[in-house]
């Protein structure tokens, strides 16, 4: 996964299969648009570290020399990185963080920090404007549970979420934390602060099929955060399961250091019928949300949520993110921005050789204004 920085100035990217974090910079001309993408190979934060981790370096491919926008390389990605965090900690051990696959490098609204997501749990706070990017926060198991992949900012505090790491586990976990972190080389001990509240799903960590019935395992994933229009300060924050294909609600109000007295209630997403069932797929009405995002809108009062739907034969977690209508999901939302219903699914197709499959996958949707 990748994430835009809000300031457009930078990509941070997820290398999950080398456990790295890369960025890439762009440069604008004097209207803001890009001229120039530059992999910033001097960047790279190893999260695991040692020596023999880095085998090859990156080249740049420019696929469309006509349009005006350079794609190059500078700098090296160093191996050998330190195997410890800036505390003396190890970046990767057992019981503390297990497996550093980066999943969702989420940044902050200032473009200065970066809470990066760990595949087996756990969390790092990335400086993400250093060279290379450094840690300044790190939190183990104990604290963060394993494969989030959603994160929203709102009133001051960063959202995250915990959804499922292996087959038939339920997790369903709502985290969050401050936004006051410290510039590298500045660092704060393990697990501090610590998060401002959690939110947990009875069923964490239950085996559906045994604990549970098959099937009804929970998995958050996508999160986004909306304002009621009438009043624009009431924020609601709209948490995805992937599995259960609903959509659970919290209010962002005070008491900020307790989510279950904030939280609303939910919705479903199958409840419209509008999901069908594409090429391949054995089963029918099967959303199975991604990431998504909100409609353009003064001060997030946006009427609709874009959301990315799964496919059947997914390309990745797939014990997770099957589904059976691939493509892009639109979600109206009520006047009060406290509930929502999945009124179109725009398919995605992409049939392999014989017809009998689509492929597409689509891992999330990301609203951009566009330049008149």
């Amino acid at each position: 996964m990748s994430f835009w920085t809000p300031d457009g100035q930078h990509i941070i990217v997820a290398n999950q299969n080398g456990r790295i974090l890369e960025r890439v910079d762009v440069v604008r001309n004097e209207e803001g648009v890009p001229e120039r993408f530059t992999f910033n190979g001097a960047a790279s934060l190893d999260l695991v570290g040692g020596p023999g981790r880095v085998l090859g370096q990156p080249v740049a491919v420019d696929a469309d020399e006509t349009d005006s926008i350079a794609c190059q390389v500078t700098g090296l990605v160093a191996d050998g990185q330190p195997t410890t965090t800036p505390t003396g900690a190890a970046k990767q051990t057992p019981g503390i963080r297990v497996a550093n696959a980066p999943i969702c490098p989420v940044p902050t609204s200032t473009g200065r920090h970066a809470f990066v997501t760990l595949g087996g749990g756990g969390m790092f706070v990335v400086d993400i404007t250093a060279s290379p990017m450094a840690i300044v926060a790190e939190y183990d198991l104990s604290v963060v549970r394993a494969a989030g992949c959603g994160g929203a900012e709102g009133d001051g505090f960063m959202h995250l979420n915990t959804g499922t790491s292996g087959q038939n586990v339920s997790e369903f976990s709502l985290y969050r934390f401050a936004l006051d972190y410290p510039v590298a080389p500045a660092f704060n001990t393990p697990n501090t602060p610590e998060p401002v509240a959690v939110w947990q799903d009875k069923d964490n960590g239950k085996i559906a099929g045994n604990h549970m019935p098959a099937g009804t395992n929970r998995d958050a994933h996508g999160v986004v955060i909306v304002r009621n229009p009438e009043s624009g300060a009431a924020g609601y924050l709209h948490q995805m399961d992937r599995i259960r294909n609903n959509v659970e609600v919290f209010k962002l109000s005070p008491p900020w250091s307790d989510l279950y007295k904030r939280y609303e209630g939910t919705y479903s997403l199958t409840a419209s019928g509008v999901c069908g069932r594409t090429v391949g797929a054995t089963r029918t009405n099967d959303p199975t949300p991604d990431l998504g995002d909100l409609s353009p809108s003064t001060g997030q009062t946006g009427g609709r949520i874009y959301v990315a739907l799964r496919g059947p034969f997914p390309l990745t977690i797939s014990h997770a993110a099957d589904g059976s209508c691939p493509g892009l999901g639109i979600i109206d939302l009520s006047s009060n921005r406290r509930s929502g219903s999945l009124t179109a699914v725009m398919e995605t197709t992409v049939v392999n050789a014989d017809g009998s499959r689509n492929l597409s996958d689509p891992h999330a949707a990301i609203v951009r204004k566009k330049n008149r």
